[in-house]
């Protein structure tokens, strides 16, 4: 019995609602119904059916299963000879006749038989040298493009319309955010308003997006959507989609459908069109979660919970090692070890470096009380007050431009003969150039403005709330997003001598400001620390060798007289140019820090 030759069946179709009709079930059945009557050996093993992409732009040739089959007979995985059925040519392309039959006759050339069922026409090699079959193959490739770009053009013209109104109040869209809904002429607040501003909140004072999902899901709160749209729980991407929208501050975007669901993204039609919704949040808060988001996606700060939703450390992913330039990470030894404590993470691994731990407890106390000690110089930004002179200028240029252009539009609207219009274009166009550059202008400073760092009084009254037990995990989370916006990096150098340990703890605000801590523990017991302004250069080998002999010497018998001699040092009356903060206590000493170096 002779082996049958092997056929695939290429089905695509360009919207992916057509998935839920007969496109799909039509396309496959003509497949296998040629193949039972011409006797060939349908092969699915490709699976090439390419859902909701568009043969207009030739996406299915450069990314879709088109190309994947394409690239199979390049590997030779597609033998020649084989035969590629599709329901029309069409199917393959409907781009300019030039690249579309380029496409067609390298299919052939490569030894492919294509095959169309309607009209059920067989084309390779050879039977394209006739002229007619030819000349059909362009006339079908030449149809299929003129009917993709007549629909391009229209929908393009219709949006064009679309905005024409939309520039003059009425509006028009049908998709409209989940929060609201249409009253006549305007947008009005729905019941999911409030999720809304929930979400928000929750984002700001630092829930991850899981974890918003999460507690939303548990709760039963509504989706969002609408009838078939409308999700059966709330999603992380769902929380994101909503945070980065431009409609919570009132702003609308018209698009272009989008070609590819997978590969490319809807085209924005013009500029945005702000006021067109009822803002929901002020652009303050909108910039703040911008800022938190960029932040998280070019970060490697990783999460910080312990899978129930904790915090167990407040500084993951932001405390550096200086010695090994590496993490440093919890390693916990359980209740009857010493509990958790930090590690470099290289040390973790590499036993040529010094594993040296230091309690976590202690460390994580010693940085909340210096930061409920910090003050608004610490980390007021630089240049704050020119940002707010520099807003002022911009909104009056602003105000006056769009005067000009009002003034403008009266005199176009009062005009009695066409001619007098034509001197006002020109004025028009340029001011409206000058106003988007001012708005955009506008955007920036109050990105800087309203993504300004915490105030010194929201990082006390979090540290308070710790501390007094208040909501534990939900007061740690919202401490870690405020000390994430006002600390850049943490830098520590952990000493140890017998079972006493120091760590040299340097913070870095996000202003450049520099903060030292010094913290002494014996076992997992916190001693005593203390704070001061400036720099201390801990990075350095020759201070790491200098600081460690200081400590070695320092240690008693006793512990009680080695604490006495880490008070002495850290309190004691000798010498450096900076204060030192007590934070042991609430008392503060403006005593001198001893001087370590040569």
């Amino acid at each position: 019995m002779a082996r049958k030759i092997i056929a695939y069946s290429y089905v695509r179709f360009s919207r992916p609602e057509q998935l839920k009709g007969d496109s799909l079930r039509r396309q496959k059945e003509l497949s296998e119904k040629w193949c039972e009557r011409n006797g060939y050996f349908l092969d699915d093993s490709l699976k090439l059916t390419d859902k909701g992409i568009s043969a207009f732009r030739g996406d299915n040739a450069l990314r879709g299963k088109l190309k994947a089959f394409i690239d199979a007979v390049d590997d030779g995985k597609v033998k020649k000879g084989s035969v590629l059925i599709v329901e029309s040519l069409d199917r393959l392309s409907r781009q300019t006749v030039g690249i579309a039959l380029t496409q067609f006759m390298d299919l052939l050339s490569k030894g492919i038989t294509i095959v169309t069922l309607e009209p059920e026409e067989r084309f390779n090699t050879s039977s394209i040298n006739d002229t007619v079959k030819l000349i059909v193959v362009i006339v079908i490739l030449s149809r299929a493009y003129e009917e993709s770009a007549t629909k391009s053009a229209r929908l393009t013209a219709a949006w064009e319309n679309k905005r024409t109104k939309l520039e003059k109040g009425i509006k028009i869209t049908a998709r409209i955010p989940g929060w609201l809904e249409k009253q006549d002429n305007t947008f009005v607040f729905n019941n999911h308003a409030s999720t809304i501003k929930r979400i928000i909140k929750m984002y700001l004072d630092g829930h991850g997006t899981t974890s918003i999902a999460r507690e939303l899901n548990a709760e039963k709160i509504p989706t969002l959507g609408r009838g078939k749209q409308k999700a059966n729980f709330w999603r992380q991407s769902s929380i994101i989609k909503i945070l980065n929208s431009r409609a919570l501050i009132g702003e609308y975007q018209p698009h272009l459908g989008k070609s590819n669901q997978d590969q490319s993204k809807r085209q924005s039609i013009g500029e945005p069109i702000t006021d067109y919704y009822p803002a929901i949040i002020k652009e303050s808060d909108f910039y703040k979660i911008k800022r938190k988001i960029e932040d998280k996606r070019t970060s490697i700060k990783g999460r910080v919970g312990n899978g129930n939703g904790n915090i167990s450390n407040l500084f993951r992913g932001v405390i550096t090692d200086v010695r090994d330039d590496s993490s440093l990470i919890i390693v916990n030894k359980g209740s009857r070890g010493s509990g958790k404590q930090l590690v470099s993470s290289r040390a973790k691994s590499d036993n040529t470096i010094d594993y040296v731990a230091f309690p976590y407890a202690p460390f994580e106390e010693s940085i909340l009380k210096l930061m409920s000690k910090i003050t608004a110089s610490d980390i007021l930004p630089q240049g704050s007050e020119d940002h707010s002179e520099e807003l002022e200028s911009a909104t009056l240029k602003l105000a006056k431009i769009d005067e000009k252009i009002l003034k403008l539009q009266n005199k176009i609207e009062n005009a009695d003969d066409p001619d007098e219009i034509d001197p006002f274009l020109p004025m028009v166009s340029k001011l409206t150039k000058q106003k988007r550059e001012t708005q955009n202008l506008i955007d920036d400073i109050q990105q800087k403005l309203h993504s300004s760092l915490p105030t010194s009084d929201d990082c006390r009254s979090l540290v308070e709330l710790i501390q007094n037990g208040d909501d534990v995990d939900d007061n740690r989370r919202r401490f870690r997003s405020v000390f994430l916006n006002l600390v850049k990096r943490v830098e520590a150098l952990v000493l140890k001598s017998g079972h006493w340990r120091q760590a040299f703890i340097r913070l870095t605000f996000e202003n450049g400001n520099r903060r030292m801590i010094v913290c002494n523990c014996h076992r997992a017991k916190y001693i005593s620390s203390g704070g001061f302004d400036g720099d201390y250069p801990i990075d350095h080998k020759k201070t790491q060798k200098h600081l460690q002999k200081r400590l070695d010497e320092l240690k008693a018998r006793s512990v009680m007289q080695t604490t006495i001699n880490l008070e002495n040092q850290l309190f004691g009356a000798a010498a450096l140019q900076t204060g030192i903060i007590r934070l042991t206590d609430d008392t503060v000493s403006h005593e001198k820090w001893e001087n370590t170096s040569d």
